[in-house]
C-alpha cells in the first residue's frame, strides 16, 4: 500500500475556493512586528503578507533592529493594538535573546492576539474557554479534518514541548479525545515510546533526527512533521523537516512532506483566526 502524502495544496486550494464561493469581502487589517535580520523570519513575514494580499487582507509591517530598547517596543506593541483600525497584532519569531516573548506578547488585547500566545488566552484555553488555536495546532488541526483522521481514542505522541507547538498541539489532541504523551529533549528511550503512537508528531527543531528507527514496520502509523530546517549551503535555502522523510516515508501509512506539508498551513490558520476575530 503506497503511503499517503498529507500535502498542504489540496488544504490551500480548498480554503481560496470556499473564500471565493462564499463571496467573503472582510476588511481586516494585520500588523506584525518583525524584529531583527533574520533570514528565515523575513521569508515568513513576505509568505504572510502574499497569502493575505491574495484575500485583500492589509498588512503593516513594523520593523525594528535586533538591538532594540524592550520598554520600547513593548510600548510600540501596545500602542498599535490599541488602534482600532487595526484587527490582528502577530509578533514574528523567534525574536532576539535580550527580548522576553511572554512580555511582548501580553501586551497584545488578547482579542487581537491572532497567534493566542497571550496569558489571557493560554489560560483561556487551559479552562476550556473559547478562544483561537495557536497557527501550528490549527495547521495540525486542518490536516485531520481535511484528510478525516479521527483522532478520539489514538495514541498522540508528541515529540517537543514548546509553548507554540508542542504544548498547543497536545492540548488540541486532548480534546479531541486523543490519549496523548508529550515527551522532550529529557526523555528516556524515546524510540521505544514513539513505537507505540497511532499518530506521531515531532516539533524538535533537529533535522532529519526521527529515522526509520523510531517508529514501526506495520505502516498503520501516521506522522506529522512540524519543524522546517534549512540545511541549505550559503546563497541558497533548502529545507528539511524533523523527520527523515525518505527513510520513514515507506514505513508508515501518511505523513506529511517538508516542504509542502505543515508549513503553509500555519499561514492559513493565522488568517483564518483573523477573519475570525472580524466576524465576531
Amino acid at each position: 500500500m503506497e503511503t499517503l502524502l498529507l500535502k498542504s495544496k489540496p488544504i490551500l486550494d480548498f480554503f481560496h475556493l470556499h473564500y471565493q464561493m462564499t463571496g467573503l469581502a472582510i476588511k481586516a487589517r494585520l500588523d506584525i512586528f518583525l524584529i531583527g535580520n533574520n533570514p528565515a523570519s523575513q521569508i515568513y513575514v513576505k509568505k504572510k503578507t502574499e497569502f493575505a494580499e491574495k484575500l485583500s487582507i492589509e498588512i503593516v509591517v513594523h520593523r525594528y533592529e535586533s538591538d532594540v530598547d524592550e520598554e520600547f517596543i513593548k510600548l510600540e506593541i501596545k500602542k498599535i493594538s490599541d488602534n482600532s483600525e487595526v484587527d490582528g497584532v502577530m509578533i514574528q519569531l523567534p525574536l532576539p535573546k535580550q527580548l522576553n516573548i511572554r512580555d511582548l506578547y501580553n501586551q497584545i488585547n488578547y482579542k487581537k492576539d491572532i497567534e493566542s500566545l497571550s496569558d489571557v488566552n493560554v489560560a483561556k484555553r487551559a479552562y476550556g474557554e473559547k478562544t483561537h488555536l495557536p497557527a501550528t495546532a490549527r495547521a495540525v488541526q486542518s490536516i485531520f479534518d481535511f484528510y478525516q483522521i479521527e483522532i478520539e481514542g489514538l495514541h498522540v505522541v508528541m515529540v517537543g514541548n514548546s509553548d507554540i507547538a508542542g504544548k498547543p498541539i497536545a492540548s488540541m489532541c486532548l480534546d479531541k479525545k486523543a490519549t496523548v504523551t508529550i515527551c522532550h529533549e529529557f526523555t528516556k528511550d524515546l524510540q521505544s515510546i514513539t513505537k507505540t503512537a497511532d499518530i506521531l508528531i515531532v516539533a524538535i527543531g533537529k533535522p532529519k533526527f526521527i529515522d526509520a528507527s523510531y517508529v514501526r514496520d506495520d505502516k498503520t502509523q501516521i506522522v506529522i512533521d512540524i519543524g522546517i530546517n534549512d540545511i541549505g549551503t550559503e546563497g541558497e535555502r533548502r529545507v528539511c523537516g524533523d523527520v527523515d522523510f525518505k527513510k520513514v516515508k515507506d514505513k508508515v501509512l501518511a505523513i506529511t512532506p517538508v516542504p509542502g506539508g505543515v508549513g503553509p498551513l500555519t499561514i492559513m490558520g493565522l488568517i483564518e483566526n483573523l477573519l475570525e476575530s472580524v466576524v465576531q
